[in-house]
C-alpha cells in the first residue's frame, strides 16, 4: 500500500511531468474510482484548465487545476499514476485519464480498484475534515510538538504511529521500519516509553522517511541495515541476524528484531 514516500515521489514526479499542462478533458473508465463524485462533475471541474500546484499530506495527493478546486487521490493498495505519451494507448488498470490538450494523458492506475479521487476546495480543510493528524514529514511538527502528541496517546507504539489522526502518512511498511530505527518493539505501549524514548521515534520517523523519499527519488535500494527486505516468514535482523519476530496487529503482520528492539 503505498504510503507516505510512495505519494511524495508521486507528487514529484506529477510536477515534473504533468505541471502547467492543460486538461482537455476527462475519461472515467471505471465509475467506482469517482465514488460519489459525477463525472460530469469532474469534467466541469477540470476541462480547459492547466494543472498549477501539487501538494500532499499524509498518503493523500492534491493537484489543484486552474486556480481550483484540487483533484484529490488517494492510492489505496495498488493505486499510481503514469503520463503517457500522445497516442499511447491506455492501460488495462488505467481507471480515470484525464487527457491533456497538448496530447498525452495523466493515467490514475488501480489494478484493485480500492484508490479513489474526489474533489476538494483546499487540502488544509479536505485534511481537517478527514480528521488527518499533522503530516508527518511537516517543518511545523517539531520534536518537542511530536512528544507531546505521543505523551497523550495510551496503546501499542505501531498502533499509535497508524493512527492518521496522530500524524498522516505513515502505514504497516514504514511502521515497522520506524520502530526498526528507533529500537523499540512495535507492542512498546506509548504511556511506558520515557522522554527519551519519545525522542527516539521521533529522530527515527524523520530519518526513515527523508530517507525513503530521497532514495525512492533517486531510483536507488534502502539502506542495508533496514528491516523492509526482511519483513516475511523466515527474514533475519539485518543488523544482528537472529530471525524476525511475526505477530499480528490490526489484523496486519508486524515484523521486528525482539534482539535489538526492545520493549518499553
Amino acid at each position: 500500500m503505498p504510503e507516505l514516500p510512495d505519494v511524495e515521489t508521486m507528487r514529484r514526479y506529477l510536477t515534473a511531468e504533468a505541471l502547467g499542462r492543460r486538461v482537455a478533458d476527462i475519461e472515467v473508465r471505471d465509475r467506482r474510482t469517482l465514488r460519489d463524485l459525477p463525472p460530469r462533475e469532474l469534467a466541469e471541474a477540470v476541462s480547459g484548465k492547466p494543472l498549477t500546484v501539487t501538494a500532499r499530506h499524509g498518503k493523500w495527493l492534491f493537484a489543484e487545476v486552474g486556480r481550483g478546486p484540487w483533484i484529490v487521490m488517494h492510492f489505496r493498495m495498488t493505486g499510481s499514476l503514469a503520463v503517457t505519451p500522445p497516442g499511447a494507448p491506455p492501460s488495462r488498470f488505467a481507471r480515470v485519464r484525464f487527457r491533456f490538450a497538448d496530447g498525452g494523458a495523466l493515467e490514475f492506475r488501480d489494478q484493485r480498484r480500492f484508490g479513489l479521487i474526489v474533489l476538494a476546495d483546499d487540502p488544509a480543510a479536505f485534511a481537517a475534515a478527514h480528521r488527518l493528524g499533522p503530516d508527518a514529514l511537516d517543518p511545523r511538527l517539531t520534536a518537542a510538538a511530536f512528544e507531546e502528541r505521543l505523551s497523550k496517546r495510551h496503546g501499542p507504539l505501531k498502533t499509535v504511529l497508524l493512527d492518521q489522526a496522530f500524524v498522516a502518512g505513515i502505514g504497516n511498511v514504514y511502521g515497522d521500519e520506524v520502530c526498526h530505527a528507533a529500537g523499540l518493539a512495535p507492542l512498546s505501549r506509548v504511556e511506558d516509553l520515557s522522554p527519551k524514548e519519545r525522542r527516539a521515534v521521533y529522530r527515527a520517523m524523520r530519518g526513515v522517511l527523508d530517507t525513503a523519499v530521497k532514495r525512492m527519488t533517486e531510483g536507488r535500494p534502502f539502506p542495508n541495515g533496514w528491516l523492509i527486505d526482511e519483513r516475511r516468514a523466515g527474514g533475519v535482523c539485518p543488523r544482528c541476524g537472529e530471525p524476525v519476530s511475526r505477530a499480528k496487529l490490526q489484523a496486519r503482520y508486524t515484523y521486528w528484531c525482539a534482539c535489538s528492539q526492545t520493549m518499553a
